[in-house]
C-alpha cells in the first residue's frame, strides 16, 4: 500500500478543514434562516389566534345583538299592536262610507248623513235622524279614476253619539245587500286604525278567491282572523298565505257549498 507523501496528506487535511468550515457556514446560515422562519411561524400562529379570539368575540357579540334586536323587535310589534288596539277603541262609533261623490254632503256632512243613512238604510228614527258627532272627508287630495274626468272620491268617516246607532247602522246596510247614491254603489264600512286595515286588506285575495269559488260562508274577525265554514266545519286563519293554500285546496276538491 502506497504511502502518502507528507505534501499530500498536508493537501488533504487542508482541503477537509476548508470543506468542513464551509459546510459549517452553509450549516449556520441555514439553521439561522430555519430558525427566522420558525420565529415567524410563532409569530403568525400568536396574530392568528389572536384574530380567532377577536372574531370569536365578534360573533358572540354579534349573537347578543340579534338576540336583542330580536327582542325589541317583538317588544315594537307588542307595542304597535296594543297602539292599533287602542286607536281602534278610539273609533267604535265611527263608520267609512266609501264611494260617495265629492261635494254630495254640501256644506255641512254632518247634516247631511245624520238624514241620508236613515233614508237610504230604511232605519226607524224618533225624528228621522242619526245622532251624529261628527262626519268629515279624509285628508288628501282625491286619485283619478279610469275615467280621468271623474276622480274617485275620498271616504267620509261618520262619528255617531251612540255605538249603538253604529252597530244599527252596518247591520242595515248588510241587509241591504247594496246601497246606492244616485248612481253610485256605496260602501260602509267598521273605521279602523292604518295598520289593523293593513292586516285585513292582506285577506282581499283569499276573499276574492272564496268569492269566485261561490263560498259566501266565511267572515273576517277584528283584528284580521279569517274564518270560512265548509260542510259545517269552520277553520279560522291569521296569515295570508295559509288561508290561500287552504282555499287552494277546496278548489282542487271542487267544493261547493252545498256539498
Amino acid at each position: 500500500m502506497d504511502v502518502l507523501s507528507p505534501a499530500m496528506t498536508k493537501a488533504m487535511a487542508t482541503f477537509t478543514a476548508d470543506i468542513s468550515q464551509v459546510i459549517e457556514t452553509k450549516f449556520d446560515s441555514f439553521l439561522q434562516k430555519i430558525g427566522d422562519i420558525s420565529k415567524e411561524l410563532q409569530d403568525t400562529t400568536k396574530r392568528i389566534g389572536e384574530a380567532e379570539q377577536r372574531i370569536s368575540a365578534a360573533e358572540d357579540a354579534g349573537g347578543e345583538t340579534e338576540k336583542r334586536v330580536s327582542y325589541l323587535e317583538k317588544v315594537v310589534a307588542s307595542l304597535q299592536e296594543r297602539l292599533d288596539d287602542q286607536e281602534d277603541r278610539g273609533r267604535r262609533k265611527n263608520i267609512r262610507i266609501i264611494g260617495l261623490p265629492e261635494s254630495s254632503e254640501g256644506s255641512s256632512a254632518v247634516q247631511f248623513m245624520e238624514s241620508w243613512l236613515p233614508i237610504v238604510l230604511a232605519l226607524n228614527t224618533k225624528d228621522g235622524k242619526k245622532k251624529l258627532e261628527r262626519a268629515h272627508r279624509v285628508s288628501g287630495p282625491t286619485r283619478r279614476g279610469p275615467d280621468s274626468r271623474r276622480p274617485y272620491p275620498r271616504a267620509m268617516i261618520v262619528r255617531f253619539h251612540h255605538y249603538s246607532d253604529r252597530v244599527r247602522v252596518l247591520e242595515a246596510a248588510r241587509r241591504a245587500k247594496e246601497v246606492r247614491f244616485e248612481d253610485n254603489r256605496i260602501f260602509l264600512f267598521q273605521d279602523f286604525s292604518s295598520g289593523t286595515q293593513r292586516k285585513r286588506r292582506a285577506f282581499d285575495e283569499a276573499r276574492r278567491r272564496l268569492q269566485s269559488l261561490g263560498l259566501h260562508t266565511y267572515g273576517l274577525n277584528y283584528p284580521a282572523t279569517l274564518r270560512i265554514t265548509v260542510n259545517n266545519t269552520t277553520k279560522s286563519f291569521t296569515r295570508p298565505e295559509e288561508a290561500m293554500a287552504y282555499i287552494n285546496t277546496l278548489d282542487g276538491e271542487g267544493t261547493v257549498p252545498g256539498e
